[in-house]
């Protein structure tokens, strides 16, 4: 078929079937950067047999020879492997946006994936002069979904490679902007890890400093340390910390050198003075946790130079004992063939309470990031309202009972019948005023609950009666006295009030509290 066309066909776009052989590819001119070999064999057999349902879209050349095809790469090259010498396509003046069309075609398909998507973005962005926002209007999709995928591009490559592969989800791109901002390193590391299945990616969404503190406290036992945490924990000696090799060796001899001077390990881990140079330096990761930060350095060559200080300042201190131990040798020698045996006892007991402080250290820095992780999230259940029920009753729960709830439940109040000369019949309410017995009655009711929200339920009936009762019921000298401790936290006040309003009667209101 001619290759020449109309202008009023060139403009308006008008359906053709043209020679494959006439359809140029240009460079970098699709969003693509990879197709899939079996999908490419699939729809060259759908075209084998039902031919090409969907035009190409393809423009002019500049020089006037043949076309540039704008979208449809993919079907371009399954009717080539097929054979096929023409295809449909929709021929459209050439104005500079073949690019953004091939764009929003893969986008609507779907057929690409969040780097391409990302690269894609950046790329009509920087041909078209454009801003986020303008992208996301011109290709019709959120500004948010542009500004996710363009974090994707400051990943390091490996990461990009395995989110291109579907490998690790793309709502991670923030999360791995975090660690590779610290160590590119790590980052790769780390996705890796989610890729082999060491990691699940749900564990990293949900709580970085849990999956951080497995992936760290993993590669330090398999001896390939990569990072390590400054809060203290993650690590028991030298080896765990991960130091480049052409000073691993000196520095671990110096310190093992060290430890036989002293006789007993070396205290070893890194301190606040350390974490601040590492932030300055760019080489600290800090995770935010509900109750503070977890941080972990992440640069072999930082750690080794602060490495290398540390046991500077541990060898003078060696040295200064030395000195001093040497300055009274004369009497120390006596005292020591003397006391030798109680010497030798002492630094033993020494070193093994030094052990022991390590260890609860460490040990209780690993609960913290354990508990995080386990309760982080906690559902109601009925043994945990039980716990918080007690805690709050704890030994007041007479006294609570007896302020409130013996004045509201009929059933744990008596009436006293009296019938005078006269034969009229007085009656007379008789509240419990037994402690201990109220407090059995009400731990007795409150076990009776069957469900977690029966027993809150119950837990705030006891404290709403006992702040908002009226106790004139009873003579001054029979009341119970009982108060909540709203003078330490005025939310507790406003909590109650907010609770007792839907329930207390007109004449009882003037009891909420001025908060």
């Amino acid at each position: 078929m001619s290759q020449s066309t109309s202008s009023e066909k060139v403009a308006m776009g008008k359906p053709e079937v043209l020679t494959v052989a006439d359809i140029a590819v240009k460079k970098n001119g699709n969003p693509r950067s990879s197709f899939d070999e079996d999908e490419i064999k699939a729809l060259t057999d759908s075209i084998k047999r039902q031919g090409v349902l969907q035009p190409i879209l393809v423009s002019p050349a500049k020089d006037g020879k043949g076309y540039v095809l704008v979208a449809g790469e993919r079907r371009l090259k399954a009717v080539k492997k097929a054979g096929i010498k023409e295809i449909p396509a929709l021929v459209r003046e050439a104005d500079g946006r073949g690019f953004e069309f091939a764009l929003v075609e893969n986008l609507q398909r779907k057929d690409l994936n969040p780097i391409d998507q990302a690269r894609g973005f950046k790329q009509l962005m920087k041909s078209a002069g454009l801003n986020q926002k303008e992208v996301a209007t011109q290709l019709g999709v959120s500004s948010k979904l542009i500004s996710e995928r363009l974090v994707l591009l400051c990943l390091p490559e490996r990461v990009q490679e395995l989110m291109a592969q579907d490998s690790i989800p793309a709502s991670l791109g923030k999360t791995f902007k975090q660690v590779a901002k610290a160590s590119s390193e790590l980052a790769v590391v780390l996705a890796e890890s989610i890729d082999v299945g060491h990691i699940e990616a749900s564990s990293v969404a949900s709580d970085l400093t849990s999956a951080m503190y497995e992936l760290v406290s993993r590669l330090a036992k398999d001896g390939s340390p990569i990072a390590v945490s400054s809060n203290g924990y993650g690590f028991k000696s030298i080896d765990d910390v991960p130091l480049p090799e052409d000073k691993s060796s000196e520095l671990i001899e110096r310190y093992r050198d060290l430890e036989k001077k002293a006789e007993y390990p070396i205290p070893f881990f890194f301190d606040k003075e350390d974490e601040d140079a590492a932030r300055a330096y760019g080489c600290l990761l800090e995770i935010k946790t509900p109750y503070g930060s977890e941080s972990y350095i992440c640069d072999a060559v930082f750690l080794a130079d602060r490495t290398s200080k540390l046991l500077d300042k541990r060898e003078k201190q060696i040295a200064e004992n030395e000195k001093r131990a040497s300055k009274t040798g004369g009497k120390d020698a006596v005292a020591a063939g003397d006391d030798a045996d109680v010497k030798t006892e002492r630094k033993r007991e020494y070193q093994e309470r030094q052990q022991a402080k390590r260890e609860a250290h460490s040990a209780n820095l690993d609960l913290g990031v354990k508990l995080v992780k386990c309760y982080h999230d906690v559902p109601l259940t009925k043994d945990l309202a039980r716990l918080l029920a007690l805690l709050v009753l704890d030994a007041d729960a007479g006294a609570i009972a007896g302020s409130g709830l013996r004045f509201v439940k009929d059933d744990w109040q008596k009436i006293d019948r009296k019938v005078t000369k006269t034969g009229k019949v007085n009656e007379k309410v008789v509240y419990l005023d037994d402690r201990e017995e109220l407090r059995d009655r009400l731990l007795d009711w409150l076990a009776g609950a069957k469900t977690a929200e029966q027993v809150l339920g119950r837990l705030v009936q006891a404290l709403v009666a006992s702040n908002f009762v009226d106790t004139r019921a009873v003579a001054q000298s029979n009341r119970i006295w009982w108060d909540t401790p709203s003078r330490r936290n005025e939310d507790v006040d406003r909590i109650l009030n907010k609770l007792a309003k839907p329930v207390l009667p007109a004449h009882l209101k003037d009891g909420l509290k001025d908060v």
